[in-house]
C-alpha cells in the first residue's frame, strides 16, 4: 500500500513541476509535429513495455511535455479505472497510461474534444493493453478494476462504465 501510494505521489509531483516550469516560462506554442511523432512513438513503447527503463524516461518525457504544451490537453483523473480502495490497487504506471492513451488519441483526432467520452475509452483501453502485457509477463498480479474493466470489456459494456464513471472527473 505505501508503495502505491508512494508511485502515485511520484507521478503527481513530476507532473506538478512540469506545469510550474511551464507556468513559469511564461508558457510555450503548440506542439510540433516532430514532438507529436516522438510522443506518440514513445506512447507506444509505453504501452508495450510498461515496466522496461526506457519506459520510465519516455514517460517523464511525456509528462514534461503535456505540462508544456496547451494544445494536447489531457484529464489527470483516474476515476474511469476505479474508485476508492480499488483504484488504490491500480498501479501508478497503468494510471498513467490512462492519460498517455488519452495524449495518443487527441494526437491521431485532433478534432477530438479533451475529456470527452471517446479520448476517456482510448485512455482505458491503452492502459488495459499496458495491463495484459503486464500480466502477460508475469510482473503484475491480478488486480480487480482492471479485471472488472476487462470483463466490461468482452460483454460490450465498456463505453458505459467508462462515461458513467468520467462524469465524475469534471
Amino acid at each position: 500500500m505505501r508503495k502505491i501510494v508512494r508511485n502515485v505521489i511520484a507521478v503527481l509531483v513530476v507532473a506538478l513541476v512540469a506545469a510550474a516550469g511551464a507556468w513559469a516560462q511564461g508558457g510555450r506554442g503548440p506542439s510540433t509535429q516532430e514532438e507529436r511523432e516522438k510522443a506518440l512513438r514513445l506512447i507506444d513503447q509505453v504501452e508495450a513495455d510498461p515496466m522496461s527503463f526506457e519506459s520510465r524516461e519516455a514517460r517523464e518525457w511525456l509528462v514534461n511535455w503535456l505540462g508544456e504544451v496547451p494544445d494536447v490537453v489531457v484529464s489527470y483523473c483516474s476515476t474511469p479505472l476505479g474508485a476508492g480502495n480499488e483504484l488504490d490497487e491500480v498501479p501508478a504506471e497503468l494510471k498513467m497510461q490512462l492519460q498517455l492513451g488519452q495524449a495518443a488519441y487527441l494526437i491521431r483526432h485532433p478534432e477530438a474534444r479533451p475529456g470527452s467520452l471517446e479520448v476517456f475509452m482510448a485512455g482505458v483501453e491503452s492502459t488495459l493493453r499496458s495491463y495484459d502485457r503486464l500480466r502477460q509477463a508475469g510482473t503484475v498480479w491480478k488486480v480487480s478494476a482492471l479485471e472488472e474493466l476487462k470483463d466490461d470489456q468482452a460483454d460490450g459494456k465498456l463505453a458505459g462504465t467508462v462515461e458513467k464513471r468520467a462524469r465524475k472527473c469534471v
